[in-house]
Formats: C-alpha cells, structure tokens, sequence
C-alpha cells in the first residue's frame, strides 16, 4: 500500500559542494552529473563513484521512508558532492 508523504517540498542545487539537509527531512530523489570523474557522499557514508560522464540519479520508494528511523538525524545531515557539474537533491520537511 502507497502512503502519502505529508510535508513541504523543498530541494537544494549546486554544480559541486556540501547539500546541508535539514534535521527531520525526508529525502526523495538525488541527481548529479560529473564530466571527469566524481563522487557522492550520503550522509557521511561511503563514497559512491560517478564516472566520468555519466549521471547519477537515486529515486526513493517513499513508503520506505515513512519511519521517523529513515529521517535525517542531527549530525549526518550532509550529502556531499565532489568534481561534480551539477547536483539536485530532492526532499520532504515534515510539518
């Protein structure tokens, strides 16, 4: 069964750098591209490799993410972008 996530839509861009999600949030998808080869860092876990050339896009079963366990946690609220041209993440504030 589908669950309706309740909230405010909201995301962050940039071509490399440091997304800062807010504490609570729900993340639904993620989209980087990378010329020469680069990386993504999801909060604080291990690198995941973009190749030289390609894009990486990450969507999330939002049903998945209904467990207050899934949200962002004060501390790990970083999705980290290197040698990247561009990234878009998209997320839920819970109300």
């Amino acid at each position: 069964m589908w669950n309706d996530l309740v909230g405010s839509p909201a995301y962050a861009t940039g071509a490399a750098g440091t997304a800062t999600i807010p504490k609570g949030a729900l993340v639904i998808g993620i989209v980087a591209h990378a010329t020469s080869a680069g990386s993504m860092t999801l909060f604080g876990g291990a690198s995941v490799p973009i190749p030289a050339g390609e894009t990486l896009s990450l969507r999330f079963n939002h049903t998945l993410w209904q467990s207050r366990n899934n949200a962002v946690a004060a501390g790990s609220q970083d999705i980290v972008f290197t040698s990247t041209d561009s990234y878009y993440v998209e997320y839920v504030t819970r109300p």
